[in-house]
């Protein structure tokens, strides 16, 4: 895992072995880092490489994993068609055959990446690796994708725009798997009281459309999530962090153990968005439009006003203002205690997310967000 995280050692790969002749690497920085199983991890490089035509922008992705399977796929990488861009091209591996080092736009997971970005000549501005990438074009944002457009996905997306969330319907192609939005107009939501009212009117509206006879049959189509559901999402985030850290692993486990104690009865059901945070929602002339529906499901309302309140404290903004001004715009509530519950989950499942995005200073966040959890978790019987 070293080898992939140490910049030296990458930059020696890359000068060695993916660079395009006439090209020199300027930059290199860490990007994003996440360990898909105990054996595997993924480190996404951004670089700049400086050549005739001026600097150009790509990524290298170094991954992690028995020597065997490395071998085995740098064979099959090898084999596919090798387009340069931003300077760079090809497939290579360490001596010791642990780690692959693969020069976009060749992915093992998204196959599609070079031809689509050949075809629409778009700009790569997002890539994680064997996950995603987003490309901006002249009239659209392209999304290659991993995880394809699910009908899940495609109807909560519909069923939000019929509610004045503003949301782009998608458009997919080869398999589901390149999905074209329209881009939304608007600056990410801060928490401003007047968006913050008009997107608490807005989710009441889309939360209610589990109860309204005229969408029943679309809002059946997304997947039916509890509480339980949350409790083992925050299990899965507790054991990941533990992986990273078995302090802060522990301490995961601790609020998880205190939260399954205390799980909420049964609540009201609604359409919810599932991972409502303040980058999924634009603000342009008071309105709000939010997108990302991915993780739309039918469940509490509670955990996208917990999603929601846990990014507003972790962006730096005043979580109690900015929420308080949503649960006024949305009319009613739920219960205190059912309300935290869902924000310790919540924040839970935020442990890792520094790590993944490659931020030096990840364990002192972590322990940002685990004081998060213990607060709202000690809030509940308070």
């Amino acid at each position: 895992m070293r080898l992939a995280l140490d910049a030296g050692s990458v930059r020696a790969v890359i000068d060695a072995a993916l660079l395009v002749p006439g090209h020199e690497l300027a930059t290199l920085a860490l990007d994003h880092v996440r360990c898909p199983s105990a054996d595997e991890a993924v480190a996404g490089w951004r670089v700049t490489t400086r050549g005739a035509h001026g600097c150009r922008e790509s990524w290298v992705t170094a991954r992690v994993a028995p020597s065997w399977r490395v071998m085995r796929e740098r064979e099959r990488l090898a084999a596919r068609e090798q387009p340069a861009f931003g300077g760079l091209c090809g497939v290579t591996s360490d001596p010791d055959d642990s780690v692959l080092f693969v020069a976009c736009p060749i992915d093992r997971v998204l196959r599609e990446l070079h031809r689509v970005l050949r075809r629409t000549r778009g700009e790569l501005v997002a890539y994680r690796p064997e996950q995603r990438a987003v490309l901006r074009t002249d009239s659209a944002w392209v999304q290659v994708r991993a995880v394809p457009l699910a009908e899940a996905e495609y109807h909560a997306t519909v069923l939000a725009a019929q509610v004045g969330l503003g949301s782009t319907i998608p458009h997919a192609a080869i398999g589901d798997r390149v999905v074209h939005e329209a881009p939304l107009r608007g600056e990410p939501f801060r928490g401003e009281p007047g968006a913050a009212r008009a997107l608490g009117s807005a989710l009441a509206q889309w939360h209610g459309l589990a109860e309204d006879p005229r969408h029943a049959d679309a809002s059946l189509r997304l997947p039916r999530e509890s509480a339980l559901d949350e409790l083992d999402a925050s299990l899965r985030a507790c054991h990941a962090l533990a992986v990273l850290d078995p302090g802060l692993g522990e301490r995961a486990f601790a609020i998880a153990e205190r939260l399954a104690g205390l799980v909420p009865a049964r609540s009201r059901v609604v359409l919810r968005h599932g991972a409502l945070t303040c980058a999924r929602i634009r603000v342009l002339d008071g309105k709000v439009a939010v997108r990302g529906f991915l993780r739309s499901s039918r469940g509490p309302a509670s955990r996208d006003l917990a999603t929601l309140r846990v990014d507003l404290a972790l962006s730096g903004i005043d979580p109690i203002r900015g929420s308080e001004a949503v649960l006024d715009g949305y009319g009613s509530s739920p219960t205190s205690a059912e309300l935290r519950w869902f924000e310790a989950n919540a924040a839970l499942q935020s442990t890792c997310a520094a790590f993944e995005r490659a931020r030096v200073d990840w364990p002192q966040r972590a322990t940002q967000v685990l004081q998060l959890a213990a607060d709202a978790a000690s809030a509940i019987a308070s």
